[in-house]
């Protein structure tokens, strides 16, 4: 039984999205996700209100990046809704 329980909460670990903040370089946030579309949802009304040249942030997996600030910033480092990063399945 406790075998069973301490694999559960390990694959909730594996399954865990981190979503990290930056600002002046520095780490401002760390939250923890159990949902990837969460966290990049976080992510994108982040990006809607930092500033470019000194925020930044990042949504990670076990796997590596899901997705960055850039990733719904245009050209001209203006938001945009980038679809492309809600279209996954985990």
């Amino acid at each position: 039984m406790m075998q069973n329980q301490e694999l559960k909460k390990t694959e909730a670990i594996k399954n865990l999205c981190v979503l990290i903040t930056l600002s002046g370089g520095l780490i401002d946030q760390v939250e923890f996700y159990s949902e990837p579309k969460l966290a990049v949802m976080v992510l994108s009304d982040f990006v809607k209100e930092m500033n470019p040249e000194d925020q930044d942030a990042a949504v990670y997996n076990q796997a590596g990046l899901i997705a960055n600030a850039k990733s719904f910033l245009d050209e001209n480092d203006e938001y945009f809704f980038n679809a492309e990063f809600f279209n996954f399945s985990g």
